[in-house]
């Protein structure tokens, strides 16, 4: 799951109490990890709220995405590539969350990860 920033769409404040989640924490300039919401949070980088990074979680099962834009089931994020190298080692089922007005045409370049679903607010890619 993720804490969202700036308009990305927002379930996290819907289940957060509700299942044992786990949020990404930037480490380093390239890698990102996920730990516990139950741990204190403070803010990260670019905006972002993160845990303090104490109980990190190596096997999720499902992984929740934030979106900037999508052109089929790929995403386009904020440009920095945390997600796509997490993901590409992960076998987790692998959702984007966006709105209907946040589909574009863009190149997909060899880095991006393919999600295994985009949901949006009318309608699920697979």
């Amino acid at each position: 799951m993720y804490i969202p920033i700036r308009n990305e769409v927002d379930v996290y404040s819907h289940i957060h109490n509700k299942f044992d989640l786990y949020i990404p924490k930037m480490l380093d300039d390239t890698t990102i990890a996920f730990y516990s919401d139950k741990e204190e949070k403070i803010n990260g980088p670019f905006s972002t709220i993160e845990p303090i990074g104490i109980h990190e979680e190596k096997d999720l099962d499902v992984i929740l995405v934030p979106v900037v834009g999508f052109f089929k089931t790929y995403r386009m994020g904020y440009g920095k590539g945390y997600y796509d190298r997490y993901l590409k080692n992960s076998s987790a089922l692998k959702i984007g969350l966006a709105f209907d007005v946040q589909e574009m045409v863009f190149d997909v370049k060899p880095t991006d990860i393919e999600l295994d679903m985009i949901i949006t607010e009318s309608r699920i890619l697979r």
